[in-house]
């Protein structure tokens, strides 16, 4: 080899070796933040709701899932009609949908931000995997919860997002609060998580204290707590609210329960959270308020 060889080959050893130590030496990539929301934006019923049908007030809901900060948005009682229409205004936000003739359950995510990594379904009944399976109550009704793995495109971290509206029955809801978090729980990888939706069960709810990890409920192999133990992030920032209702039935009425929840595991780093109570001209863009989170999630 000639010494000018020699020396090129000897420059390109030692560039090589100053990347890889730049490489060792940089830290890896920090979760972002990321702002949540659950929404029951009411079913689309012709003739049901007067001047507050959906024609009148989707405008508004378009305009708060236009929110710039807004990443992920999971959506309870809506439509195909109305999920169509909302892919239409809405066209940076990609959509996962399950059971929307039944249920309306949808989880729309930034496309620019995130990558779908897996999605799925379950049902809350005896039989989760049985698509259309009826709930505990007796009835025919059909209740579900979608889900979604999304990875940051930037970070590459990975996060769930369940979405889910529960029964009206309290022992039906029960049950589903125990199926959720066993559900939840066997996830796999094992990423961070959020549980959101219409939960129909007030703060105080058998439902709601189990998913918190505070009480037992009875289960197939006996009373027991929930596998994981899960946060409101809404009281992680007000921990004192009052007022707090989120089904205002179109009149901006707060004194009801909260029953629609974003729940976060422990440690998650909660930087705002509210109940938008957003009205134009005293009208109201759902029956329910949206509410919303910004986390930063822990590995």
């Amino acid at each position: 080899m000639t010494l000018c060889g020699a020396l090129r080959l000897r420059w390109v050893l030692l560039a090589i070796a100053c990347a890889v130590s730049a490489c060792a030496d940089r830290p890896p990539p920090q979760p972002r933040k990321l702002k949540i929301m659950t929404f029951n934006i009411r079913w689309e019923i012709a003739g049901r709701d007067g001047p507050n049908d959906w024609p009148s007030r989707r405008a508004m809901v378009y305009d708060l899932l236009r929110d710039p900060a807004l990443d992920v948005a999971g959506l309870q009682e809506a439509t195909p009609a109305q999920v169509a229409d909302l892919q239409a205004a809405v066209p940076e936000m990609s959509v996962h949908d399950a059971d929307p003739v039944m249920n309306g359950i949808a989880i729309l995510y930034r496309a620019d931000r995130f990558e779908l990594a897996a999605q799925g379904a379950f049902w809350f009944s005896p039989t989760p995997d049985v698509p259309e399976s009826t709930d505990w109550s007796g009835t025919n009704r059909r209740h579900v919860c979608a889900w979604v793995r999304l990875v940051d495109l930037e970070t590459r971290r990975a996060f769930y997002v369940y979405d889910l509206h529960l029964d009206l029955l309290a022992s039906s809801r029960e049950k589903s609060a125990v199926l959720l978090c066993d559900r939840v729980a066997a996830r796999s990888p094992r990423d961070p998580a959020i549980l959101l939706g219409d939960f129909n069960a007030a703060e105080n709810a058998r439902p709601s204290r189990y998913i918190r990890g505070e009480i037992e409920l009875e289960t197939s192999t006996g009373r027991r707590r929930a596998p994981e133990r899960w946060v409101d992030s809404f009281r992680v920032v007000h921990p004192d609210a009052t007022n707090v209702g989120t089904a205002g039935g179109f009149r901006g009425r707060t004194s009801g329960a909260k029953i629609d929840h974003i729940f976060v595991p422990p440690g998650t780093r909660v930087l705002e959270a509210a109940i938008e109570h957003h009205s134009v001209d005293g009208r109201y863009a759902s029956d329910h308020f949206p509410v919303t989170a910004t986390v930063v999630l822990s590995d």
